[in-house]
């Protein structure tokens, strides 16, 4: 179940968010996974749609705009979970910061509302 697997990294478990599948449920097939994530977008309804049109059972989105995913949920296929934004984040920020840490390269954390707590720190 890809919900169970990402609950196994602590940023998720951890988390003042919760994982949401808003599209399909979490009991049904995933299929092809994909996670899409970029810089201040992750594609909407096209994208997510031409990841099911192509063969991809599930898309893994840290967040979605209300009108796609309803034009999603219209639409009617596939599986979309929500990993949600900031714990999403810490998932690829944390194993950086470890190897920052192990070359003795002092991280200064300005902000410990990272939705949990669940950075990392010394």
């Amino acid at each position: 179940d890809v919900v169970d697997a990402l609950l196994t990294l602590k940023e998720f478990k951890n988390a003042s968010t919760d994982i949401m599948v808003p599209l399909g449920d979490s009991g049904d097939k995933a299929g092809k996974v994909v996670v899409a994530h970029g810089a201040g977008t992750n594609g909407g309804y096209p994208v997510a749609k031409a990841y099911f049109d192509h063969g991809i059972g599930t898309v893994i989105y840290i967040h979605i705009k209300p009108p796609d995913l309803k034009k999603l949920q219209e639409y009617g296929k596939g599986n979309l979970i929500i990993s949600g934004h900031i714990a999403s984040d810490m998932v690829g920020i944390n194993p950086y910061l470890r190897e920052l840490r192990k070359k003795g390269i002092t991280v200064d954390e300005l902000d410990k509302d990272t939705g949990g707590n669940v950075i990392e720190t010394q």
